[in-house]
Order: C-alpha cells, then sequence, then structure tokens
C-alpha cells in the first residue's frame, strides 16, 4: 500500500478557480433588503445629475458661442447678450439639480424609510 501522496495548497489558486468555478455555475438572484436600500439611496442621490449636466453643459456652450461671437467676430453687443444668456441658463443647472433631487427624495422616502426599519428589526 502506498500511503505517499503530495499535497500542495495554494490560497491564490484555490481563489482563481473559485472565480472560474463562479463564471459558469448558475447563481439565482437574490437581492437583499440592504441591496434594494442601497440602490433607492444612489437613484434618490443622482436623480438630477443628467438633466442638471445637460443644462450646465447647453449654458457653457451658449457662453462660449457668445465670448466667440464678441472675441472673434468683433460682434460685441450680440456677443454680450448671447453670453449673458448661456450665463444664465448656466446658473440654472445647479437649483435644477436641487429640486429634481429633493422632488426624488421625496417620493422614495416611503420606500427607504420602510426598507431600513425591515432591515432594523431583523437585526434586532
Amino acid at each position: 500500500m502506498n500511503t505517499n501522496f503530495d499535497y500542495s495548497y495554494s490560497a491564490d489558486e484555490q481563489k482563481r478557480l473559485d472565480e472560474i468555478r463562479s463564471k459558469y455555475t448558475e447563481t439565482p438572484n437574490v437581492i437583499t433588503k440592504r441591496e434594494q436600500l442601497e440602490a433607492l439611496d444612489r437613484k434618490a442621490d443622482s436623480a438630477g445629475m443628467t438633466a442638471s449636466l445637460c443644462t450646465g453643459i447647453l449654458g457653457t456652450l451658449i457662453f462660449g458661442f457668445g465670448m466667440c461671437l464678441a472675441l472673434v467676430w468683433d460682434m460685441l453687443i450680440p456677443g454680450i447678450i448671447v453670453g449673458i444668456i448661456g450665463f444664465a441658463v448656466l446658473m440654472y443647472a445647479y437649483p435644477l439639480y436641487r429640486k429634481l433631487n429633493t422632488a426624488k427624495k421625496k417620493e422614495l422616502a416611503p420606500q427607504i424609510l420602510q426598507l431600513v426599519s425591515a432591515i432594523e428589526k431583523g437585526a434586532r
């Protein structure tokens, strides 16, 4: 009877094997309450980001066009007017962001508070 065997273990190798195994095994998509809470929180925090970025970019482009009118094409008065319009649009971006975020937080507040209380009850 041969009792000699060679056994080597490497934590890095085992981790890599587990990563490969996880790619090819089906795992059920179970979303926990904590994950739902984090997703809702991210959704509430980033509600106005797209609209405010688009508004800010549009305002910056209009402002830049006004500067081009005034400085490059020697159309000083129209350039100043277009620049002021662009600056006004640009300045509206942050209040728009705050308004949309506040509205989204008010909309999602009951769900978030319900999930927080459910998680707290489960932890006790």
